[in-house]
């Protein structure tokens, strides 16, 4: 049942189809089922008619939803695998210490150069250049939490990933990053036009990560 939850929705709409069909050519026959015993109607008229669908619709759910539904499993598996690895933990860990925990403790404007700074980073290939070597892996590794989750956020966009098992992994960390580094980055504004090719994919996205973790 639970690879059924998951069917796309054209799948859907066929299964459907063919379930409305039945139940028409049921109805339409039923009259004739009053003068005829139940077992010469079932193997004359319901066997007949509901065979084929079946064996149409069977091998439709043996060899494609279940097979997609697995396939969304093992991918959210992965994408947990991933985000819980010992690489991606440090990465989360020393990027949220710069953006959040240090940057509170800062000024009001050293807040806002500290954000100002890693927004240059990303968008002006002058700034991003010069950076200093320390300064540059700790904005890589803030891009590579915002870059995964661009990802996790195409995934579910696809629907090639199974959503609640998602929801189980990254709603917390999720909602946590969204609120304190990517809104204030967002708000931020950006010092050339010409940045806007510069943007990563992420900006401004997140849509389906937001709607899938939203708090209810």
């Amino acid at each position: 049942m639970r690879g059924l939850r998951t069917v796309p929705l054209p799948l859907k709409i066929v299964a459907g189809m063919i379930l409305g069909l039945i139940a028409l050519l049921v109805a339409w026959t039923g009259l004739a089922a009053a003068e005829r015993s139940h077992y010469d109607f079932a193997k004359d008229v319901v066997i007949p008619l509901v065979s084929p669908m079946v064996a149409l619709f069977l091998p439709i759910v043996l060899f494609y939803v279940l097979p997609l539904s697995q396939n969304k499993e093992r991918t959210a598996l992965e994408l947990f695998n991933i985000y819980h690895s010992e690489e991606m933990r440090r990465a989360r860990n020393e990027a949220w210490n710069y953006f959040v925990t240090e940057r509170r403790t800062l000024p009001d404007t050293a807040q806002e150069k500290r954000l100002d700074d890693f927004l240059s980073y990303l968008t002006e290939p002058e700034a991003n250049r010069i950076v200093p070597a320390a300064l540059d892996e700790i904005y890589q590794k803030a891009s590579k939490v915002l870059d995964f989750f661009a990802m996790v956020d195409a995934c579910l966009e696809r629907e090639s990933v199974d959503r609640g098992m998602v929801r189980s992994f990254i709603a917390y960390y999720f909602l946590w990053w969204h609120d304190e580094v990517v809104i204030p980055l967002a708000s931020r504004p950006l010092k050339h036009p010409e940045s806007l090719r510069f943007i990563p994919l992420w900006w401004g996205r997140f849509a389906q990560l937001q709607k899938l973790c939203r708090r209810t």
